[in-house]
């Protein structure tokens, strides 16, 4: 917690470990300091849902070789 908390602030590294338990990612130093910064900084963008359909349009699915071009 102490990695996460220089500069942050100790309420940033515990919102920031919250943050990834609950993502389900590993709480490690690197991760914890960077979210927590962030936070402190309040410039960790809204979770929100995301419509990855669009990305379908990059990739072509050839249905008689099965490759996707």
């Amino acid at each position: 917690m102490d990695a996460g908390s220089l500069g942050a602030g100790i309420g940033a590294a515990v919102a920031a470990a919250d943050t990834l338990i609950q993502r389900g990612d590993a709480p490690d130093m690197a991760r914890l300091g960077m979210l927590a910064r962030r936070l402190a900084k309040s410039t960790e963008p809204a979770a929100a849902n995301v419509e990855l359909s669009v990305y379908d349009t990059f990739t072509t699915l050839n249905m008689s070789t099965g490759e996707v071009a």
